[in-house]
């Protein structure tokens, strides 16, 4: 999200009383969404929908206690299903010298990544809101960190399981089959209620900065079961243990990145992404600042229903234009090794008016011949999407 400078705001809003010191910030951003569908769909022939979000944000401070709200409301003209509100973050922050406790609900995103971010296992995605995987529900948790001199130590206790969102059957970019949330099922006796625990410590070795962590506790993703008694797709969510190590390494105009994992499940398999970044600065003797990407995406199940980037290679670019209204551009291609027919592409733009106003153009292309793909549903869904945001 781009966000305003707020130092100034919070300094503007300090107050002195009896000693302490008070800081509040209240800010946020409506945001009109536009939706192209190229054709129609397989399921749903409209190729039209629009979308309007609120999301305020209110910090609060004094001495060493913080408080975080932000709200997010959602309103879809196709989907009933796609209107929502959840918080993603409603908590109290409490930090004393090399301790910091937060409990209530936060957003927590681990990845380097620019493809996907497969160990990003924290937050529930809120695949309603976009198709990248980056929007999140916020998650109920506890959370201790311990910030030494040579890296940090995390440890979160997950206190309910968010179910993820599902499309309707007006909705688009949904299994032909509709999931039905009703018919969830856990491994775990305790269903969402059971706690989650998830450890992380981060660190620096010679150049490179990494991350290890261990999560046990319900899969974010389910596994969906056909229910020929309904006609639907049933959720089934298992109880996974996961160690995985995200890194980093820059070498002049080169970044090198890594994520993956090892899981057990149902049966142990491991994923990964790597690949590197390349700057090209002020190219064509311009302002322009361009990063070539490549990464390749890998999942050991062998099985393309049930990964996307099972062996897939992705290529693209960021351009940056380093003009006042900063003016962003990302594009890219994933294309699997095993299928040249499935791949699918990206397209980011965005820029602002004002410091108050900001407008995106994003575009989404799926093509696959095979049905055994996980992107075969949304073969028919290539969409133009534009939004005008508002900051305050």
């Amino acid at each position: 999200m781009q966000r305003k400078v707020i130092l100034s705001k919070r300094l503007l809003a300090m107050i002195a009383l009896t000693g302490d010191v008070h800081a509040y910030e209240l800010q946020g951003n409506l945001n009109l969404e536009q939706r192209h569908y190229v054709s129609e769909g397989e399921q749903q022939p409209e190729q039209y929908e629009a979308t309007l979000s609120f999301q305020p944000e209110l910090y609060y401070s004094q001495g060493d206690l913080e408080l975080n709200i932000k709200p997010y409301a959602r309103v879809n003209s196709l989907d009933n299903s796609k209107s929502e509100f959840y918080f993603k973050e409603l908590n109290l922050t409490y930090t004393a010298d090399i301790h910091e406790f937060k409990v209530g609900i936060n957003q927590v995103f681990w990845g380097v990544t620019e493809s996907q971010h497969i160990i990003d296992i924290i937050n529930q995605t809120d695949t309603l809101a976009s198709v990248d995987f980056e929007q999140k529900i916020g998650q109920p948790m506890l959370q201790y960190t311990y910030y030494a001199n040579e890296g940090a130590l995390q440890v979160f206790l997950l206190t309910h399981f968010q179910a993820p969102l599902y499309a309707s059957d007006d909705g688009r970019l949904r299994a032909q089959v509709p999931v039905d949330p009703a018919l969830t099922e856990y491994q775990s006796s305790s269903g969402k209620n059971r706690k989650d625990l998830a450890i992380r410590y981060s660190s620096q070795l010679a150049e490179i900065d990494y991350s290890l962590h261990y999560f046990n506790g319900i899969q974010r993703n389910p596994e969906l079961q056909y229910s020929p008694s309904h006609s639907a797709l049933a959720p089934f969510h298992p109880t996974i243990e996961q160690i995985g190590l995200e890194s980093q390494l820059v070498q002049g105009s080169w970044l090198f990145k890594l994520e993956g994992y090892h899981r057990h499940a149902s049966h142990n398999y491991t994923a990964l992404t790597s690949g590197f970044e390349y700057s090209f600065v002020g190219i064509f003797d311009s302002q322009w600042d361009v990063n070539a990407i490549v990464e390749y995406q890998y999942d050991s199940r062998q099985d393309a229903s049930l990964a996307q980037g099972q062996n897939d290679v992705f290529i693209g670019a960021r351009v940056t234009l380093n003009d006042m209204d900063g003016t962003t551009a990302l594009f890219g291609v994933a294309q699997d090794l095993d299928d040249t027919s499935t791949v699918s592409g990206r397209l980011e733009m965005s820029s602002r008016f004002n410091n108050s106003w900001r407008w995106r153009l994003e575009g989404w292309m799926f093509q696959t011949d095979s049905a055994s793909e996980i992107t075969y549903f949304a073969r028919k869904d290539d969409f133009v999407q534009f939004s005008l945001e508002y900051y305050f």
